[in-house]
């Protein structure tokens, strides 16, 4: 593990997602505090010397793109609301063009996936974006391997991220990498991260799908199944808690979500079960039972619909 310096660029640009700074600048400047010395310098970029946020919060005092990069740096390309149309989008994606090489790692969060393209930093490689933003990154970029289900994508020292949280998920992984497990368990402890994720977990988690709608009954049974998913949920116990017929209710919760009361309570389930799985501490066996499913061929059954292979491929 090499104690040379790690500087590491984030670009601060007008109409930034401030959460997509926050995150990263929070994790880094943690090592230092871990090794009780300077390992991490971070420096904050611009067009300007002042930048609104997106949210409204001004960045100050930031310095000029740089023409000359420190040695052993990373690049953080943050989100930019609607970035392609900004005034800075062609300078800044020229600077990232220009400088690329003199980075060890440049990693875009959300739509700072479209100041990449632009450089030609995904022609022919794997990436992501945030996915409300897929198909536009698609035309924008048709050359691009993009992934519409992943948290992050890493190719060769270009790394892609959906969003916030996972920009933060590739900030951790980097820490990990660069400065040991011992630095990634403490600064993932002070931020309260309590699962670490790879990348290839979906975008849309599971617990927030099939949740647009404005019927409160079927909310308040999302919300009982959500509050204990292996609990073995049936039909007649859901209908009391409601005051609905079970007919009535089987119908009126399809009609508004899209799928059977089952078919959203196996997905739950197998969200849990992926979280078991990850960190590769239990057999299938045990993860179906504390998922609750009642016979292992019922949960791998569930996985192959839901998923699409076999739970064994999950565990890291």
């Amino acid at each position: 593990m090499s104690k040379e310096l790690l500087t590491v660029y984030i670009l601060c640009l007008p109409d930034t997602q401030l959460l997509n700074v926050a995150g990263p600048v929070h994790a880094f400047s943690e090592c230092n505090k871990f090794f009780d010395e300077d390992r991490v310098k971070l420096r904050f970029l611009s067009t300007t010397t002042n930048s609104k946020s997106d949210q409204g919060l001004t960045f100050s005092n930031l310095e000029p793109l740089p023409e000359k990069i420190a040695s052993n740096s990373i690049l953080i390309v943050p989100g930019v609301y609607n970035s392609r149309t900004t005034v800075s989008f062609n300078e800044v994606s020229k600077w990232i063009k220009d400088f690329n090489h003199q980075f060890k790692k440049i990693v875009s969060i959300g739509t700072g996936s479209f100041y990449l393209a632009k450089a030609g930093l995904l022609h022919n490689k794997e990436c992501t974006t945030h996915h409300l933003c897929l198909d536009c990154l698609e035309s924008f970029c048709p050359s691009a391997k993009i992934h519409k289900n992943k948290l992050f994508v890493e190719d060769d020292k270009i790394i892609t991220s959906a969003g916030f949280s996972s920009g933060l998920d590739v900030t951790l992984d980097l820490i990990e990498k660069m400065f040991g497990t011992d630095c990634y368990y403490q600064v993932a402890k002070i931020l309260v991260i309590y699962l670490k994720r790879s990348g290839d977990e979906d975008q849309v988690s599971e617990w927030l799908k099939n949740r647009n709608h404005k019927n409160r009954y079927i909310h308040k049974i999302q919300n009982l199944i959500i509050k204990d998913p292996s609990y073995d949920w049936t039909a007649d116990e859901l209908s009391n808690r409601v005051g609905m017929s079970k007919r009535n209710m089987s119908r009126v919760f399809k009609d508004n979500t899209g799928c059977t009361i089952q078919e959203y309570h196996y997905g739950l389930r197998i969200e849990v079960a992926k979280k078991l799985l990850i960190n590769n501490k239990y057999s299938v066996e045990r993860v179906a039972e504390e998922s609750g499913f009642n016979h292992v061929k019922t949960f791998r059954r569930a996985w192959k619909n839901i998923v699409g292979d076999i739970p064994s491929n999950y565990m890291m």
